[in-house]
């Protein structure tokens, strides 16, 4: 600042300059923080950390002491084998991945499109929500690839998975213990509640997002959240003649996505909402209303939605298309 290096200062001393000499704009906003006690820790995280998670530092820390900050992340992360390279029409890219070992290497599923190039044999860091196994197999949700990994020459080993894993059963079993009636009891997931269709586009690239909200009671952490579907290539008069339509599950995110429309910048770091780092991304709501889960199994979800453009029942199954995963999603014929 004016010259003057200020990276030895405690870091209740910088953030007090920051306020003193900077306000928020269009491009720089101020990161919320709050000063904690230790005990009061995790309730201070839980109302502070975004969908990013938070970052936890003494407040007398320097600016590279890398001994008194920790990073509290809601989300998994996974260094994975590229073993399948699909380069979309867009520029984008999907990724084959398996964990274990090169010798050894253990399918667990296709990454959401990206940006980030790699070919077959580097090592890429995914971004999921949570992994699940049945029968031996891997499966992964929610993967955003994030960077390839130049430093990493293995991908990460099947024990890493089993402990996330581990980890979501314990949680779920908390949260099932102390549900609230009127929840379902698949963890307090609402029996009705808001949805909203949006239309999601950068460069030439476009998508749909349908989202669903869940109340407070329900998962993660008995705060708001939203899930949803990417809807690729939909058609709305085509869907209310039967067209089904590739999708992919939108797990846990923010629900401040449920009201957004707009400008989404270029993606210059792990940004949310826009995949390209050269395009402005734009946010348009098309349809909102109300929606009830009638069906949920691992594989198969039925909604009742009731809005403008979307009234009926809706079907979303896992299906085998050229030997992968795949979800589609179509509306049912007959409303019973």
């Amino acid at each position: 600042m004016n010259g003057e290096d200020l990276t030895s200062l405690p870091l209740e001393e910088r953030k007090n300059l920051l306020e003193k000499n900077f306000s928020n704009t269009n491009s720089l906003h101020k990161v919320k923080d709050e000063k904690s006690s230790p005990e009061d820790l995790p309730s201070k995280i839980k109302s502070i950390a975004t969908s990013e998670g938070a970052m936890i530092k003494k407040s007398d820390s320097e600016y590279f002491d890398d001994q008194d900050w920790y990073k509290w992340k809601r989300y998994f992360e996974l260094d994975v084998l590229v073993t399948g390279v699909e380069k979309n029409k867009g520029g984008s890219y999907n990724y084959n991945c398996a964990v274990g070992s090169r010798s050894n290497p253990i399918p667990i599923g296709t990454t959401y499109s990206t940006k980030v190039e790699a070919q077959v044999g580097d090592i890429i860091r995914v971004r999921v929500d949570y992994v699940t196994k049945s029968n031996d197999r891997f499966t992964w949700y929610a993967p955003r690839v994030l960077d390839k990994r130049s430093d990493k020459k293995e991908p990460d080993l099947v024990s890493v998975l089993e402990r996330m894993i581990d980890e979501r059963s314990s949680a779920d079993r908390r949260r099932l213990s102390t549900a609230s009636k009127g929840f379902a009891a698949d963890g307090g997931l609402p029996t009705a509640d808001r949805f909203v269709l949006q239309l999601h586009w950068w460069g030439e690239a476009k998508h749909h997002d349908l989202r669903f909200q869940k109340s407070k009671g329900s998962r993660p952490a008995g705060g708001n959240v939203a899930i949803g579907l990417t809807i690729f290539e939909l058609n709305l008069e085509e869907l209310n003649h039967g067209r089904r339509f590739l999708c992919e599950w939108k797990d846990y995110h923010d629900p401040k996505w449920m009201d957004f429309e707009g400008e989404i910048p270029p993606n210059k770091g792990d940004a949310e909402g826009n995949p390209s780092t050269n395009f402005t991304a734009h946010m348009k709501i098309l349809d909102s209303g109300h929606y009830e889960i009638l069906e949920r199994k691992p594989d198969f979800t039925s909604f009742k939605i009731e809005g403008k453009i979307l009234n009926g029942v809706y079907l979303v199954r896992k299906v085998k298309l050229k030997g992968k995963d795949r979800w589609l999603f179509w509306k049912r014929s007959t409303v019973i």
